[in-house]
């Protein structure tokens, strides 16, 4: 009954935690002089353009965005499509905030935003981004997508996205230098993120070949392809790659996905024995590691993906899901018979990170 408490208890948070995220909120964000950062999540307006061809002239018309666009939840996430995605505010500086802010956003695995900054009176200035744009190119060279604007009392921002990855759209106004300051700080943090992953990696590469231990190397393996995901869901393969990278940067993180996804439920199949103990579940677990390598193609082809392909993402992404929870659940239940030292080290290995995901 405990447990069961216990559980109940953390969901109802979770709930909790859901709809508090979820409400609907499109406050013009507020500007002054002791304000370092201010973020747009839950101030932005936003219109989902199924055609893909609504231009900047018509949607910044305010008739337009008081019949389009409707206030956005100030959780981001809009999950798989193909639409162009438009978002709109108007921040409101006080008497005494700084005319130059950075405006930085997120996340950095959108192939193309575009951002109009300004007023109907003055005009606006046009800023072509995303990861499919040489590196170059960028006014800020920071891992997202950052930019110095002139924000005063009529200062509209409107962005367009579009993208086939997951559609995580938020945004931070900066003054000067607390953006140096975090930039700094961030990257720093990061580095030291991937510092310990790469030598994870070597480690258990090392280890396990010595050992002739298959279940080493399949968590080797999925470590890699952790650090490849991360790479570019954090923004750093443009920097590392620089250049025309926008095929690698497409690529690489989706091989690590791919192969993140094939080499933990090889590694859950060989730790658990399940070819002699559970067969048929043996085989639930093949068949998903080949579901997931026959994404491949469209990994290293990203031009072929659509809106079709995207339900069999969700898919995988579930199938996912579903293999992590039976694996634990079996995990403890065979720790709980065997008292295997080993089995409880990997149980608490990814129950932490599973936890700290929900929360997040």
């Amino acid at each position: 009954p405990r447990y069961v408490l216990a559980v109940a208890i953390f969901f109802v948070l979770l709930l909790a935690a859901y709809f508090y995220n979820n409400k609907i909120l499109a406050v013009s964000p507020q500007l002054a002089k002791d304000t370092a950062s201010v973020s747009l999540d839950g101030t932005f307006l936003h219109f989902a353009d199924d055609t893909g061809k609504a231009l900047f002239d018509s949607v910044s018309q305010e008739l337009f965005i008081q019949k389009h666009f409707t206030p956005l939840r100030s959780s981001r996430s809009l999950g798989y499509n193909t639409d162009a995605h438009w978002f709109y505010t108007n921040p409101h500086p006080h008497a005494d905030a700084p005319r130059r802010w950075v405006l930085s956003i997120g996340s950095p695995e959108l192939e193309n935003v575009d951002v109009w900054v300004g007023n109907p009176q003055r005009g606006f200035a046009h800023y072509v981004l995303g990861y499919h744009q040489p590196y170059e190119n960028r006014p800020l060279r920071t891992r997202q997508f950052s930019m110095p604007i002139d924000i005063d009392q009529n200062t509209q921002i409107f962005l367009r996205v579009y993208t086939t990855n997951a559609l995580n759209v938020h945004a931070t106004l900066w003054q000067v230098n607390a953006f140096t300051a975090h930039e700094t700080r961030d990257n720093f943090y990061r580095g030291g993120y991937f510092g310990i992953l790469l030598i994870v990696v070597v480690f258990y590469f090392i280890f396990g070949l010595r050992a002739a231990d298959s279940v080493l190397l399949a968590y080797a393996g999925y470590i890699t392809a952790q650090l490849l995901f991360h790479l570019g869901t954090n923004g750093y393969l443009p920097v590392l790659l620089g250049g025309n990278s926008a095929w690698a940067t497409d690529a690489l993180p989706r091989i690590g996905w791919l192969g993140g996804a094939a080499c933990i439920a090889l590694m859950w199949d060989k730790l658990l024995a399940l070819k002699n103990t559970l067969p048929r579940l043996h085989v639930f677990y093949l068949w998903n590691i080949g579901f997931s390598l026959s994404f491949l193609p469209f990994a290293l082809m990203p031009f072929l993906v659509g809106e079709w392909l995207l339900y069999f993402v969700k898919l995988e992404n579930v199938l996912n899901i579903f293999i992590f929870f039976i694996s634990m659940a079996l995990l403890w239940r065979y720790w709980r018979r065997d008292k295997r030292a080993e089995l409880l080290v990997y149980f608490v290995a990814f129950a932490i990170p599973a936890l700290a995901t929900a929360v997040n």
